[in-house]
């Protein structure tokens, strides 16, 4: 079986506004069984802003800091639309 996913990991940007507003981000391809769907359902509560796949992989590490930073920007309150989001994660984003 040919999975495109293989070689990626696939990840969401959300906001969490149950209380302060809070982004965060799930990589769902490296949530543990036992997690899954906790973690699935609390973030289906929240608003999307960004989904997509990381290649996995040393390119994971890079990728995960652009999230991370990008994470602390918008939890400063910095505003950016999801297309900015996108943008500064071009480089990191694979198909």
């Amino acid at each position: 079986m040919n999975d495109d996913r293989a070689g990626k990991i696939m990840f969401e940007i959300f906001r969490d506004v149950r209380g302060a507003p809070v982004y965060g981000v799930v990589y769902y391809t490296e949530l543990e069984e036992d997690d899954r769907d906790v973690v699935i359902e609390r973030v289906m509560a929240c608003e999307h802003v960004l989904g997509g796949f990381v290649a996995d992989g040393d390119a994971s590490a890079q990728a995960k800091d652009a999230i991370a930073a990008i994470l602390d920007r918008l939890n400063d309150g910095e505003s950016l639309e999801t297309d900015a989001v996108r943008d500064l994660l071009a480089s990191h984003l694979v198909p």
